[in-house]
């Protein structure tokens, strides 16, 4: 996994190429070939009725090709993110190589003529496909600053290509028509508690709601404010990234950020 989490500006260049692909699969084992026994008679007419041949093994299948990995970038301030993302699943690996099947061939003026072939394996199949990953990128300002290329796609394999993976950019700040006043969040990352501050001070509560990145609420308040801040307890969350929506009267915005350990 590359994680990057910039707690003020993240710029990335074009000419950055970041690659979290699966493995591909090894190749299967090749088969053995077959043989024949010792013959069993000797008489005037020591032909191939004489000895056992056996067949050619089958080779071994390929194996799996892993799953593409993870990319996690995230800032609360100015970004500016280009280059090349690939989270793409391994190929599956081919099959290996049968056994040959063992001969026999009888010529002599005397007795008839005769032969005996036993027959090869049969070649291993290609291993399974692995599953492209998850590319997440989380900006809260210049929102159309992303211009990278992401690629998640499934490797292929012996039942066509895996699963697509996700590739999305997420902006984290969301105005509404009518501009109102943004918030900061500070500090982040943070150990026990978070403070939003507004551009001006509140007159009404303000509903909290802090969502994990699985989308489950986890904390959902109507607080009083204290001038223009509100400030929430976040001491018994898991650390992780998670999602601070305030609401009041007409306004909405979300801001992530990172509880750490202490």
């Amino acid at each position: 996994m590359i994680k990057l989490i910039a707690t003020d500006t993240l710029i990335i260049s074009g000419s950055t190429v970041l690659s979290v692909n699966g493995e591909n699969g090894s190749v299967g084992g090749i088969g053995g070939d077959g043989g024949a026994s010792t013959k069993c008679c000797q008489d005037g007419c020591d032909d191939c009725g004489e000895t056992t041949l056996s067949c050619g093994s089958g080779g071994g299948s390929g194996s799996g090709g892993g799953s593409g990995g993870g990319i996690l970038l995230m800032t609360n301030g100015y970004s500016s993110i280009g280059g090349t993302f690939y989270a793409r699943g391994g190929n599956g690996g081919a099959g290996g190589s049968a056994g040959q099947g063992s001969n026999c061939t009888y010529t002599d003026w005397f007795c008839t003529d005769n032969s005996i072939n036993s027959g090869s394996g049969v070649n291993g199949n290609f291993g399974g496909a692995g599953g492209g990953g998850r590319i997440k990128i989380f900006v809260s300002q210049n929102c159309g600053s992303v211009t990278t290329v992401m690629n998640a796609n499934g490797g292929s394999g012996a039942n066509g290509n895996g699963a697509v993976g996700t590739a999305d950019v997420i902006c984290t700040l969301s105005l509404n028509d009518n501009e109102q006043p943004e918030f900061n969040l500070f500090p982040n990352p943070t150990t026990s508690q978070i403070t939003l501050a507004f551009q001006e001070s509140l007159y009404e509560d303000v509903k909290v709601t802090i969502t994990d990145v699985a989308g489950r609420v986890v904390v959902e308040q109507s607080i009083t404010p204290s001038g223009n801040m509100v400030t929430i307890n976040v001491e018994e969350l898991p650390t992780g990234l998670y999602f601070c929506t305030a609401q009041f009267h007409s306004f909405t915005s979300t801001l992530n950020f990172v509880k750490s350990n202490p």
